[in-house]
């Protein structure tokens, strides 16, 4: 089973190459943590985790800064494989809010599922060792990767909610 690991990439790999692209007076932190629930909705076994209420309103949010980031052509994150159709992005992140906006969660579908993996791919991202279906966040709660609204408001400096 791969597991997500919160560890710094070590000087001279790709992820710490991809964080040094960010800009820092950009959406940088705002983007890499919607990625995180991109990969959360490509890989049940993570959202299955989840304890606490997903709001899907919250959700089609962060996938609309992906929407935004793809859209002006942004690349923050490495890509894993070539050729990689950037161009892609922001009609599948479209697609991909269109289906959370009328999901009613708990139940993750299969089709936000196919969505989100097509998505991360659009971004030159792979499935993990094993698939999607094997990743996992042992030991730690996929809560603590994600951010949550509270979370987003603190990030942007917005007391009390997100803007």
């Amino acid at each position: 089973m791969a597991t997500i690991k919160r560890e710094p990439s070590a000087p001279g790999e790709a992820g710490d190459a991809a964080r040094r692209r960010i800009p820092d007076d950009d959406d940088g932190a705002e983007v890499l943590n919607s990625w995180h629930w991109i990969l959360v909705l490509a890989a049940p076994p993570l959202y299955r985790t989840i304890q606490r209420p997903v709001d899907p309103v919250y959700v089609a949010c962060m996938i609309d800064i992906i929407i935004a980031y793809a859209e002006r052509g942004a690349h923050y994150l490495g890509a894993r494989l070539s050729p990689v159709h950037y161009e892609r992005r922001a009609p599948l992140a479209k697609k991909l809010r269109a289906l959370v906006v009328a999901w009613t969660s708990p139940d993750l579908s299969a089709e936000i599922t196919a969505a989100a993996r097509e998505l991360l791919h659009a971004e030159g991202q792979v499935a993990p060792e094993g698939g999607w279906d094997m990743l996992s966040t042992d030991p730690d709660p996929v809560e603590g990767i994600l951010i949550w609204p509270e979370g987003l408001a603190t990030l942007r400096g917005t007391p009390g909610g997100a803007s």
